[in-house]
Order: structure tokens, then sequence, then C-alpha cells
């Protein structure tokens, strides 16, 4: 499922939603989202999920056209475990996209993180 929504303040800025799903798999539970708010060229990326098996460098999700990072090198979100009283993680980006590194097996347990960024992409029609 993806849900978008785009708004034209005026010629010089425009904002614009989108929520993507980040699939079940044998390092996700139950899936979990990315939700992107573009405003202009400024991104901010919120992440929600439940990890397991306790993955690194795994990919959570790829990038998504009108929201890549202008440098991906320089986009790296901290990830807070919701429930439990220890480390959560973080996320990466690099050539695929939204790359996980969770600190240790956090067990059955969500966590979030976002992030701020800047986007040279075309604007999401």
């Amino acid at each position: 499922m993806v849900e978008q929504t785009v708004r034209e303040l005026s010629r010089d800025a425009q904002v614009a939603y989108k929520k993507v799903n980040i699939p079940s798999s044998s390092f996700v539970k139950n899936g979990g989202t990315v939700t992107y708010w573009r405003t202009g060229f400024q991104v901010t990326a919120a992440f929600r999920f439940t990890p397991i098996n306790n993955p690194a460098w795994k990919l959570a999700v790829g990038y998504t056209e009108g929201f890549k990072p202008q440098d991906i090198g320089s986009v790296n979100v901290r990830l807070v475990n919701q429930s439990k009283r220890v480390s959560g993680g973080m996320i990466y980006c690099n050539g695929s996209g939204f790359t996980m590194i969770m600190d240790s097996d956090i067990g059955d347990t969500e966590v979030r993180g976002t992030v701020t960024y800047y986007t040279t992409d075309n604007f999401p029609s």
C-alpha cells in the first residue's frame, strides 16, 4: 500500500507526503513503514518497524522516486527502541537504499527513527 498527497503552495514551494511499506521478511516482523514528507527540496523520512533475528546490513527499503537523498553518504538514522531500555540500531544509505544495522538482538520490539535531508529529485507527481 502506498499513500501519496501532493499540494502546491506556491510556484516556489510544494508539499508532498508518501507512505511506503517495508515488507515482512526474515528480519522484519509484520512489515513496517517509511513515511516521507517533502517541502521543496527538503525531505523528512520517519521509519517504524520491528526487527527480528538481529539484522545487520539488510536492505530495509529501496529509494522512493522524488525522495532520494542528494548525498547518500550523509544520511544516517538512529533507531530508538520503543519498549525496552536497550540500544536500538541505525539506518544508513547506500547505493541500493536504506539499510539497517541493529546494535544487538533487541527481541520482539518496535524501533523508530526520523531523519531530514535534501534531495535533487524531480518533485513527485
